[in-house]
């Protein structure tokens, strides 16, 4: 945009002959090219403008920066949690997302051996031990599926990295023990539904071998059963799994439950209406996070 000139040849510095409307004082419009870089130039700065926030907020420290704190969503996909799944491994299973930015969390079973999940009935305890076990098979892990009752994982058979799957409670010891020495991979973890039909069952000395660790750091437990069942189990596997102070609540009931997990939980977290996903999550820090269990393809 021009101005009025006084001076006819001043309009020849913006490429105009003379001045096209010697009558009105207000503003003129430039030639197409002018204007065309003029407009360019006023984008060019409203994108500076725009993106000079995040500039900002990238010079400054992470520590220093104001506390993020994202929504726990009701639902999330089992995709959409295995791309937060940045630290996974054959002995780092995904169970649930959470955090204050919202992740992947689940345990490091090099680190404690043992991770159960407890809850009443329908509250998703075998989804979440699915998922669990997807992701490590995802990993490259060796399992050996116990479900001695109908059960979704009963449908890892004949899978790749599946060593086998057990539906009798009452398997001995010498076929237990076949079956361990039949996992060819570097890491294998045995994946126990229904958790509490193996209390005092032949195999228990073996399994709280592996939930003590001394099977070697390549070997782990995971886990699932009642609540109010496990938290009975005070000697054998259960009670060393127990002991070990980790795993993940799901809807529960009674104040008990935190026995399970390691934690003592307060009447405002207990008792409420089950949902099934939702849940508490004990990693054998003293923290206890909320958190939500993905849900698989065939629960969408």
């Amino acid at each position: 945009m021009a101005r009025r000139h006084s001076r006819p040849e001043d309009f020849q510095l913006v490429g105009m002959d003379s001045d096209p409307t010697p009558g009105d004082p207000d503003l003129i419009d430039l030639p197409d090219k002018l204007t065309k870089t003029v407009t360019s130039y006023h984008d060019a700065a409203q994108a500076y403008s725009d993106h000079l926030p995040r500039l900002r907020e990238a010079a400054v420290p992470a520590e220093r920066r104001p506390i993020r704190l994202d929504v726990l969503p009701g639902r999330v996909t089992y995709e959409e949690a295995l791309a937060l799944h940045t630290q996974g491994g054959p002995m780092c299973p995904l169970v649930a997302v959470g955090g204050d930015v919202l992740t992947s969390l689940g345990p490091d079973l090099t680190d404690v051996p043992t991770f159960v999940i407890a809850g009443p009935p329908r509250t998703g305890r075998s989804t979440a031990l699915l998922v669990a076990a997807e992701s490590l098979l995802a990993a490259g892990s060796g399992l050996i599926v116990l479900a001695p009752r109908r059960s979704p994982l009963r449908q890892l058979r004949g899978r790749p990295g599946v060593a086998a799957l057990i539906t009798d409670a009452e398997v001995t010891v010498d076929e237990f023990r076949q079956t361990l020495g039949s996992v060819p991979e570097e890491y294998g973890v045995i994946v126990v539904d229904d958790a509490e039909l193996f209390t005092g069952a032949e195999i228990d000395s073996d399994l709280a071998l592996l939930a003590r660790g001394g099977a070697g750091t390549g070997w782990g437990v995971l886990a699932a059963g009642n609540a109010e069942s496990l938290a009975l189990s005070l000697a054998g596997w259960m009670g060393q799994v127990k002991r070990n102070r980790a795993g993940m609540l799901l809807s529960p009931q009674g104040l008990s439950d935190g026995e399970v997990i390691g934690v003592k939980l307060t009447r405002g977290v207990v008792g409420r209406a089950p949902q099934p996903g939702r849940g508490l999550l004990h990693l054998g820090d003293g923290t206890l996070r909320s958190v939500q269990v993905p849900l698989l393809e065939a629960e969408l």
